[in-house]
């Protein structure tokens, strides 16, 4: 296995930071990437009576055969076995053929996820199949979008018209950093320095406690936790 930050090989050795070092059981090919650690999940759209956030033990993998796999649980044995666990439904979906059924489920970004095992991919849909046209040339596009709520639509650029054509950022939220940050750096409140946004994965917005050591949060050309506000 190799180590997320690093590329490192770790062997069976999976760090979970203050929580120690935990030796894999599950046969995971060399080439799995993996980071674990503890964080706090926030909620999207939390039901009623739900909390909107929760903190766990997390195990994420990037494993061959799905993109991304991430396993919650108490102790980090917990975590792996529920990793392998989704791992092992995305190897055999459909019958072990690895031809998988993908849904966008909301997403513009050419993410997919499975309808019967729930596999991740970010690059299942090209804009053509989206519908998604660049407004200045034409091309299918699932670089950037920008929806006008109050008009009720949403507008596409591709990557070479975006530097040109880009609309100017707003924030529809009241966070104290903006939601997109595209080539630039953004300042982190001091309520949260020390940690840091992963991945945005529908409906949960995963925050982390290790990985973000210094004050700035640099993100190129992207779309990290834009529009959503994170407190």
């Amino acid at each position: 296995m190799r180590e997320i930050m690093t590329g490192h090989d770790i062997g069976n050795r999976i760090s979970f930071r203050i929580h120690g070092t935990h030796s894999a059981r599950h046969p995971w090919r060399d080439e799995t990437v993996v980071s674990a650690g503890e964080g706090v999940v926030f909620r999207h759209d939390p039901k009623p009576g739900e909390p909107a956030s929760y903190t766990t033990l997390f195990m994420e993998v990037y494993p061959p055969g799905a993109t991304f796999i991430r396993g919650e649980g108490t102790t980090p044995q917990g975590c792996e076995d529920s990793a392998w666990a989704q791992y092992r439904l995305a190897l055999d979906c459909a019958d072990g053929s690895g031809s998988h059924d993908w849904e966008t489920r909301g997403y513009r970004n050419g993410a997919g996820f499975c309808s019967r095992c729930g596999t991740f991919n970010s690059q299942v849909f090209t804009g053509e199949q989206l519908g998604q046209f660049c407004r200045i040339c034409g091309t299918g596009t699932t670089y950037h979008w920008d929806t006008d709520k109050a008009a009720g639509t949403t507008t596409f650029l591709c990557e070479e018209d975006y530097k040109a054509y880009k609309p100017a950022r707003h924030s529809p939220t009241t966070a104290p950093w903006r939601s997109c940050w595209p080539n630039s750096s953004t300042k982190i409140p001091n309520e949260v320095v020390g940690w840091s946004v992963v991945i945005q994965n529908a409906p949960y917005y995963y925050v982390m406690k290790h990985s973000f050591t210094g004050e700035t949060l640099t993100n190129t050309e992207g779309d990290v936790a834009c529009g959503n506000r994170i407190t």
